[in-house]
């Protein structure tokens, strides 16, 4: 399934939107799709966050959850 990132800063916090869908939900955008949508053709995002960049038990979370999106996706 392909899931992108959207990484947001408001100040001093850090949020995390990612954003799961399916190939059926692309057709669905670009008005390729003849019949009504079923509940796994649309888009879903989950956030998280906010990621205090002064706290450092923030960060230590943060790093970690960057560094395996950035190393799944490179796998892909």
């Amino acid at each position: 399934m392909p899931r992108r990132l959207l990484i947001s800063q408001d100040r001093h916090e850090i949020y995390l939107n990612f954003a799961v869908f399916r190939p059926s939900y692309v057709n669905y955008i670009r008005g390729m799709t003849t019949t009504d949508p079923d509940e796994n053709s649309f888009l879903r995002m989950r956030q998280y966050g906010p990621f205090d960049t002064g706290n450092q038990a923030h960060m230590m979370k943060l790093g970690p959850l960057l560094l395996g999106y950035a190393l799944h996706a490179c796998a892909e």
